[in-house]
């Protein structure tokens, strides 16, 4: 599954660099994005190979990986973009993909652990029509009008693919979402806080890129490489603190630094450039 995700995401990202119109670039970053499935996979085999002890630190190494990516990407990809153009960017990542797709051909063991269960493809596509409505209503809610008829169908309709997706997922022996998880009181508020970190990640991710690059006065009229640096602080912290932390999980525990975490991060927040 592993290399069937990560040969999807390499199509995904092949596709990317040779669109020459917006929608097939859509249709092309969408199939990168059902190649990320390769991320969830990667955790859990390490769950299958190191004890129960080491799974922390492990994940935690994993988590720097990130880190590692994005220290290098940022300044090198934005050079690339800024003298060769953004789809030069993708050319010379996807020899990286082709060589990663090998390396875990090649050496990464298969798991141990089968299944008979089926994809539960109606919760797939109930659970796509709510994620998707409901994005695209708060992505363009601003411009269309938050009054407008197609936002609030879109919001209507989120909600109502939603309900189904609950009666129907009760109502299955292996549901795409185990609902007995999501009413575990930690699992549903670990689910909720990972989706909202995920989700303001992302979006500040986005909004320091047009702040760095918009012209003044509304921006800082940054290059394309000079944004690049100016992320790199975030991505440095990361490498240096998700192993540490993985390391501390056990000894401090899982609640306390989240809690921690969420404080920094959200103090963080009020500090905005002036």
């Amino acid at each position: 599954m592993m290399i069937l995700a990560m040969s999807i995401y390499t199509v995904g990202a092949t596709l990317t660099s040779y669109a020459r119109d917006f929608a097939i670039l859509l249709i092309a970053r969408a199939i990168q994005g059902s190649g990320m499935a390769m991320m969830p996979l990667a955790f859990s085999l390490v769950r299958e190979e190191f004890p129960p002890r080491l799974i922390p630190q492990i994940q935690g190494i994993i988590s720097a990986m990130f880190g590692v990516g994005i220290l290098l990407s940022l300044p090198l990809g934005a050079y690339i973009s800024q003298n060769y153009g953004w789809q030069a960017t993708y050319h010379t990542a996807i020899p990286f993909i082709l060589l990663e797709d090998m390396l875990v051909f090649l050496f990464i063991k298969e798991s141990r652990y089968r299944t008979q269960q089926t994809i539960d493809w109606v919760g797939a596509l109930l659970l796509s029509c709510t994620l998707m409505s409901g994005i695209i209503r708060i992505s363009e809610g601003s411009r269309m009008g938050w009054g407008s008829s197609l936002v609030i169908i879109l919001g209507l309709l989120s909600l109502a693919s939603l309900t189904v997706l609950v009666l129907y997922e009760r109502r299955l022996e292996n549901p795409l979402i185990p609902l007995t998880l999501i009413s575990n009181r930690n699992m549903a508020i670990a689910n909720f806080g990972i989706f909202m970190v995920g989700f303001t990640f992302q979006l500040m991710a986005q909004a320091n890129t047009f702040i760095f690059e918009m012209p003044r006065p509304n921006g800082y009229g940054l290059s394309i490489l000079e944004t690049g640096f100016w992320m790199l602080p975030n991505a440095v912290v990361q490498l240096i603190t998700a192993p540490i932390i993985g390391r501390q999980l056990m000894k401090i525990g899982t609640k306390k630094l989240s809690i921690a975490g969420a404080l920094v991060a959200g103090r963080a927040c009020y500090y905005s450039p002036t």
